[in-house]
């Protein structure tokens, strides 16, 4: 998952358009993201180099080196990333990414739709979407300039507020000149990852090979869900995969557009439902719901405050606007989707649940 990761929401770190940024000045995030927002310069096509290192507090784990392409007028990715001796190859052109690795000698493809031909967005929208996650829970502040691989820097850092945030404490060193991020660095708890770019062209030139994935001949590509697709059910027989009673919304003020059910083997060896509710075009929230997990009773994940839901105790991460409570055996998870359903209305939404086995 890594890898989709990496194509779908990845690339340079984007691009930090910012503007009159000086040594020792301290912005909040509204700032630095008002300031990336009145820039209206839209980023163009790059290619790419780099290494990425991962790191268990002072242990490295994990590199990788990689090349990625960039085309502004289509909006396609192409990536490749070379670990020891494997090599991963991949594509997005905006409706579906498909990877091909080498050592497994597998193809597969996740399908992304509406969501147009940039995908999640140019890398400069990518990095606006990340910095208005963590506005409210780290600060921003410039901390100097610095030399990185030859690139004039200006060095910030985004301080997280709690120590327990989800996205923990990050650092971006910015070039001067064409204001991309040339290194960043993202450290939660002991584990840590840094990526440093090597080489930037701005302006390359692709033809109609560059964005295609050239596939061995006895290579087919398989659909991730087909390597454990969900069944559509009824309610009826998702109470019987739970086997209890659940909680969930019929509603008349948004739709459930169906219940999933995963049939999880392994290590996690259990049955979830997943209820997607809509209003109007729009996702609204969405809940997932498994057996509490025995091992570990507690709901937190790192990054959550307590709160009450339904008279009990549960939990909420703000960072990605989720939900979570233990209830008669059950887990639930509430993934707030709507931008103006905002966490009151969401826990009052709670209180009207009805049981399956009432209907």
């Amino acid at each position: 998952m890594k890898i989709y990761k990496w194509m779908v929401g990845g690339s340079l770190l984007a691009s930090l358009l910012l503007s009159g940024c000086g040594d020792g000045q301290t912005f909040s995030s509204d700032d630095v993201v008002t300031k990336m927002m009145e820039r209206n310069k839209a980023v163009g096509s790059y290619y790419a180099e780099g290494i990425m290192n991962e790191y268990t507090g002072e242990k490295k784990v994990n590199g990788t080196s990689f090349a990625e392409w960039y085309d502004t007028n289509t909006g396609k990715r192409r990536f490749e990333l070379k670990t020891n001796n494997n090599v991963v190859r991949g594509v997005n052109d905006g409706k579906q990414v498909i990877t091909y690795d080498e050592a497994q000698k597998t193809a597969l493809s996740v399908e992304m739709p509406n969501q147009g031909v940039f995908g999640s967005g140019t890398p400069k929208e990518q990095l606006i979407a990340m910095l208005e996650k963590v506005k409210s829970s780290h600060q921003i502040e410039v901390i100097g300039e610095e030399k990185v691989n030859g690139f004039d820097t200006h060095h910030l850092k985004a301080t997280a507020r709690d120590k327990g945030s989800l996205f923990g404490d990050m650092e971006l060193w910015v070039d001067q000149k064409t204001w991309q991020v040339v290194k960043s660095s993202a450290t939660t708890g002991e584990s840590k990852m840094n990526v440093e770019y090597t080489k930037i062209e701005l302006s390359p030139s692709f033809d109609d090979k560059t964005f295609v994935l050239d596939l061995p001949p006895d290579i087919k590509v398989t659909p991730i869900e087909d390597l454990n697709p969900a069944k559509k059910v009824t309610v009826e027989e998702a109470q019987a995969a739970m086997k209890a009673p659940f909680l969930y919304w019929e509603g008349t003020e948004f739709l459930l557009k169906g219940i999933d059910l995963n049939e999880w083997k392994g290590e996690l060896n259990r049955n979830e439902l997943t209820l997607n509710y809509m209003k109007g075009e729009l996702p609204y929230f969405s809940l997932s719901v498994f057996p509490t997990p025995k091992a570990n009773g507690s709901t937190e994940m790192g990054g959550e405050k307590a709160i009450k839901v339904r008279g009990l105790t549960g939990s909420y991460m703000e960072e990605i606007r989720c939900i979570t409570w233990d209830e008669k055996g059950l887990r639930y998870t509430a993934l707030i989707l709507h931008p103006d359903l905002t966490l009151d209305e969401m826990l009052m939404l709670t209180e009207k649940m009805e049981w399956s086995d009432k209907r």
